[in-house]
């Protein structure tokens, strides 16, 4: 990827988390440049930006209430490849690194820290592929020049790391809606072709 695809994932990624954050379909009124950062000795790049100046005022939602987000979430030195936020907004995963050889597969709980590996004991890069419940996710171990082995990781106390395929050569994860669609509305308009 390029560095202007790059700088352009971030841009699209950092005006989806405005926009989820004031719970409106576009960016916040007080847009991502509204907040100001104090500056570090070390340059922050596009994706450090993107997770440690989210907008003041900034909701997640949480269950039923909406509780502030804070700036600086998740706090690395590392560039951001891949985001992933929980089904329940309570953690993310997140893929850190500068490519596929050297990148980590880390769950934050959005606590100002750097953050966990997913598979701390990986030989290989590591990638999370998407989350199968709010406290478990499908992560990739290497795939850069060839197949990769998939692990299911539940997160907590006593989570557990299984491996459950082998030489995979791509991976997503595809979870059912548990409800029905709404049945479509009635527009008055005859079937049929004119």
């Amino acid at each position: 990827m390029s560095g202007m695809e790059l700088r352009g994932a971030s841009l699209v990624a950092l005006t989806l988390l405005a926009a989820a954050c004031s719970g409106s379909p576009g960016p916040s009124p007080s847009g991502p440049t509204a907040t100001s950062t104090p500056s570090t000795s070390s340059p922050t790049t596009g994706s450090q930006a993107l997770i440690t100046s989210l907008p003041a005022g900034c909701k997640a939602a949480r269950g039923s209430d909406r509780e502030p987000v804070e700036n600086g979430q998740w706090v690395g030195k590392q560039d951001v490849l891949r985001l992933l936020p929980a089904p329940n907004g309570e953690a993310m995963a997140l893929d850190a690194g500068k490519g596929c050889a050297d990148r980590q597969a880390i769950v934050s709980e959005l606590d100002g820290t750097a953050g966990q590996p997913l598979i701390p004991t990986a030989t290989g890069p590591t990638s999370a592929i998407g989350w199968l419940d709010e406290a478990t996710l499908l992560v990739s171990e290497g795939g850069c020049a060839g197949p990769m082995k998939l692990w299911r990781v539940e997160l907590g106390n006593g989570g557990t790391t299984r491996l459950v395929f082998n030489g995979a050569n791509r991976a997503s994860v595809r979870i059912s809606d548990p409800t029905p669609p709404p049945p479509l509305p009635k527009i008055g308009v005859n079937a049929g072709l004119a």
